[in-house]
């Protein structure tokens, strides 16, 4: 009885440390800030998987990719990204940056 209520609680205390896909957005901007661009985007891809529908990850990914000299990876979140709704990813598009 006393090992059934110990694998309980460490099932419990393992799926409230988890992240959200907020905290992993929050993370990303702030490996952003702090130029650690591989661990950006580790952050956001961790946010899009959380959450699919969360069109600004889509968006800071491909800037940092941009950075990073990955154009071509760039534009496809920022294809994404406008599909999405996100202006400033349709701008890119259509500013012949994309193509």
């Amino acid at each position: 009885m006393k090992w059934y209520f110990i694998i309980i609680f460490f099932v419990f205390s393992c799926t409230n440390f988890s992240q959200t896909w907020k905290e992993y957005y929050y993370s990303g901007l702030k490996k952003y800030d702090n130029r650690d661009y591989n661990g950006a985007i580790v952050d956001f891809t961790k946010s899009i998987e959380l959450n699919p529908n969360f069109v600004y990850a889509y968006f800071n990914r491909g800037v940092v990719k941009e950075i990073m000299n990955d154009r071509n990876g760039a534009c496809a979140d920022y294809k994404i990204a406008a599909k999405m709704g996100h202006k400033g990813a349709e701008e890119i598009i259509w500013d012949d940056h994309c193509k």
